[in-house]
């Protein structure tokens, strides 16, 4: 079971998500799973997320119709294996020792 279940809404951010997922990556407190849900994306950017799933089997990608960010959550939170759960936004960015600071 992972420490922190890291969930994030994902809609049309094929700009920010590589580095976003990045900055998870970064984090010093490395037992984590990340859950995205593509809450039906238009933008094409749905490959460079499956292609960074290939490197690394922490991330889970999940569909769902577009019902907007709140029920996006909700999915992932059924999902969900972490103790400690953290929302997470597909343009946001992480200071490396965020995790930590979380669960600590």
């Amino acid at each position: 079971m992972p420490r922190t279940s890291i969930i994030i809404p994902y809609f049309n951010k094929g700009p920010f998500v590589e580095e976003a997922l990045q900055s998870c990556f970064n984090q010093t407190d490395q037992d984590f799973e990340i859950i995205i849900v593509n809450d039906e994306s238009t933008d094409g950017s749905i490959p460079i997320i499956e292609r960074i799933m290939k490197k690394d089997p922490r991330i889970q990608l999940l569909h769902q119709k577009n019902q907007g960010p709140a029920e996006a959550r909700n999915k992932g939170l059924k999902v969900a294996k972490g103790k400690y759960v953290s929302f997470f936004d597909a343009d946001d960015l992480l200071e490396p020792d965020y995790l930590k600071t979380l669960a600590d």
